[in-house]
């Protein structure tokens, strides 16, 4: 299997890198932080090219896991 990291994707290692490191530490706000900054950085897409409202991204060498939300997630 190729590493994930293409050369399109290489410029988001250091946020993955981070936050497997802030799991790892049971940091659990500098991992909403990067989730945060991940977020920000790029969009999951479903099927039909619609934008999924909210999700979770990890990438560690060349596997990857995602989960997402069809409504955003709201501190109520």
């Amino acid at each position: 299997m190729a590493d994930f990291y293409a050369a399109v994707h290489e410029p988001f290692r250091p946020l993955f890198v981070a936050r497997n490191a802030a799991l790892d530490a049971d940091d659990d706000e500098a991992m909403m932080r990067i989730d945060d900054e991940i977020g920000a950085a790029l969009t999951l897409t479903r099927p039909d090219g619609s934008r999924v409202a909210e999700f979770l991204l990890s990438v560690e060498g060349d596997e990857a896991g995602f989960r997402w939300l069809d409504e955003p997630v709201t501190d109520e």
